[in-house]
C-alpha cells in the first residue's frame, strides 16, 4: 500500500530497505494486537545487523509501525542514527497511533518521540480519536518567505487547492517549522512539519503514506500528482542538497521512468502468457534487455542531473518497448491461432465420432427387425 515501494523501482536516487512491522503483522486477534513472535523474527531478518550498516542510509520512515518488535537497543540505534549521524526521519499520523485502536505506547515511550516535531501521548491520542475525522479539507502550503521552496514550488501548480478527504489532529511541538496545514473550519491543524534535530531534519505528517495524498490519483479525490516530488525535495532539503529549479522538467523524468517500468510490467505479463502457449519469447527478452540498457543511460544522465538528455532517453526506451509490446502479440496471437486450430480439429473430430455413432445407432436401426407379438391362445 505504501506508494515507496513502486517509486523505488523507477526513481534512481532511492534504495529502499524495507523492514516489516506494521499492519500485516497482527494477529488474528485484531489490528490492536501484533503477532509480536513473528514481528520479533522478521526484525532479526531484516533489520541492520550493526550500526555501521544502519547508517548507510540517507533517512528513515516509520510508517504505521508497531514499535513493540523491535528490542530497546535497535530503538536506541535508530534514536542515535537520527541525532548524532544526521540520518532524516519522517513519521505518520505523528507517531500517536499505529492503526486507530489504541496509542503507539511504544512510540510514544520511546527516545525518537522526543526528536519528531510532533506530540505523542495518551492524552493527544484521545484528543486525536473524537477529532470530526470526516470533515475533510483543503491543504493550504505555508508561503512564509523564511521557508526553503519545498512545497512552495507547487503552489503555481496548484497541489495547495488538493482536498483530502479526512482531516487528522496533529499537535506540533514549540520551534517547528510548518509547512503546510489541513484547512478544515475547525482548528486547521499542521498537515506536514520538521524540525532540526541535532544533525537530522525529522518530519511529522498528520497523514500516513498510504492515504490518497501520496499518490497519483485525481486531485478531486485527495491524490497528489506531485507526491513523489514533494518526497523527494523533503530528502534534498533533509540532506543538505539543491533541489531541482525546474521541477516540472524533472516531474516529468521521474513519471517517464514510472511510465517504463509499468510498460515493462505489462510486458512480462503479456510474455508469460504467451510462453504458456508455447510461444518462444525469447527474443522478447532481448529486445527487453536492449530496452533497459537505454533506460540505464537515462538513469546515469538523470543522476548527473541532465534532465533534458535523460527524458530523451527515457522516451527512447519507452518506443522500443512498445515496439517489442507489438512484437510479442504478434507472437502470442501466433502461438493462439495454432492452440484454436488445434481445438478446432478436436471439436471437428468429435462431431464426425458423435455424428457416426449417431447414425449407427438411430439410423441403422432400420436392419432389426421389431419383435412380432404373441397371439393370445384360447
Amino acid at each position: 500500500m505504501n506508494p515507496l515501494v513502486s517509486w523505488s523501482k523507477a526513481e534512481p536516487m532511492l534504495n529502499l530497505t524495507l523492514i516489516p512491522c506494521g499492519w500485516g503483522m497482527t494477529s488474528s486477534s485484531g489490528m490492536a494486537t501484533p503477532d509480536k513472535t513473528a514481528g520479533i523474527k522478521l526484525m532479526r531478518m531484516y533489520f541492520p545487523r550493526t550500526y555501521q550498516e544502519l547508517i548507510q542510509h540517507d533517512f528513515i520512515v516509520f510508517e504505521h509501525m508497531f514499535m513493540d518488535f523491535l528490542t530497546p537497543g535497535q530503538i536506541d540505534d535508530l534514536a542515535r542514527s537520527i541525532e548524532i549521524e544526521g540520518l532524516g526521519g519522517y513519521v505518520a499520523i505523528g507517531g500517536v497511533t499505529n492503526q486507530g485502536l489504541v496509542p503507539n505506547f511504544g512510540w510514544i515511550n520511546s527516545r525518537l518521540s522526543e526528536i519528531f516535531p510532533s506530540k505523542a501521548s495518551e492524552e493527544i491520542f484521545d484528543q486525536w480519536r473524537v477529532y470530526p475525522f470526516g470533515r475533510g479539507g483543503r491543504i493550504k502550503i505555508n508561503e512564509d518567505p523564511y521557508l526553503a521552496p519545498v512545497l512552495k514550488m507547487f503552489i503555481p501548480l496548484g497541489m495547495d487547492n488538493i482536498r483530502v478527504t479526512h482531516s487528522y489532529l496533529m499537535i506540533a511541538k514549540e520551534g517547528a517549522k510548518i509547512w503546510a496545514r489541513s484547512i478544515d473550519g475547525k482548528d486547521d491543524p499542521p498537515f506536514l512539519i520538521s524540525w532540526t534535530c541535532g544533525k537530522a531534519e525529522t518530519w511529522s505528517n498528520n497523514i500516513g503514506m498510504t492515504y490518497a495524498w501520496w499518490f497519483f490519483r485525481d486531485p478531486n479525490m485527495g491524490g497528489n500528482p506531485f507526491a513523489l516530488d514533494v518526497f523527494m525535495n523533503m530528502l534534498h532539503y533533509s540532506m543538505g542538497t539543491d533541489m531541482p529549479s525546474d521541477i516540472l522538467l524533472v516531474h516529468a523524468a521521474r513519471k517517464a521512468f514510472m511510465d517504463y517500468e509499468d510498460t515493462k510490467a505489462s510486458l512480462f505479463t503479456l510474455a508469460d502468457f504467451a510462453d504458456r502457449f508455447g510461444a518462444n519469447m525469447n527474443v522478447i527478452y532481448d529486445e527487453i534487455r536492449d530496452a533497459d540498457m537505454v533506460r540505464d543511460r537515462g538513469r546515469e544522465a538523470y543522476l548527473a542531473q541532465q534532465y533534458d538528455g535523460s527524458l530523451d532517453l527515457l522516451r527512447e526506451a519507452k518506443e522500443m518497448l512498445l515496439a517489442t509490446v507489438e512484437h510479442a502479440i504478434r507472437l502470442k496471437n501466433r502461438a493462439l491461432l495454432w492452440t484454436y486450430v488445434i481445438e478446432w480439429f478436436v471439436v471437428l473430430s468429435t462431431l464426425i465420432i458423435s455424428g457416426e455413432f449417431i447414425y449407427i445407432v438411430m439410423v441403422q436401426r432400420r436392419l432389426f427387425r421389431e419383435a412380432a407379438r404373441t397371439r393370445l391362445a384360447r
